[in-house]
């Protein structure tokens, strides 16, 4: 059973690789297993692609809350006021 995303990955080459050099030898038991071993490989991988979305929500939060922060920061300060002067012509 796949524990990591390294593994689901190899376990995806290897499917791949069987259906390759069996598929034109391939019955329905054959697919189905095939099927069977990709499914079970989804349902151990699912729990670490759940916590990393999560993470992913926390570090867009994250950013967001800094982006709020510097633009409230710089929004403080005021820019001196340019002076106007006469164009070139």
């Amino acid at each position: 059973m796949v524990k990591t995303i390294v593994e689901f990955k190899d376990e995806i080459r290897m499917i791949r690789a069987d259906m390759n050099r069996r598929g034109e030898f391939a019955d329905t038991k054959l697919i189905a297993s095939w099927l069977d071993r990709l499914l079970i490989s989804l349902e151990a991988i699912a729990p670490q692609l759940d916590l990393m979305a999560i993470e992913l929500e926390e570090l867009v939060d994250a950013v967001d809350a800094l982006a709020s922060q510097k633009k409230a920061k710089s929004a403080g300060k005021k820019k001196p006021a340019k002076k106007k002067g006469k164009k070139k012509r």
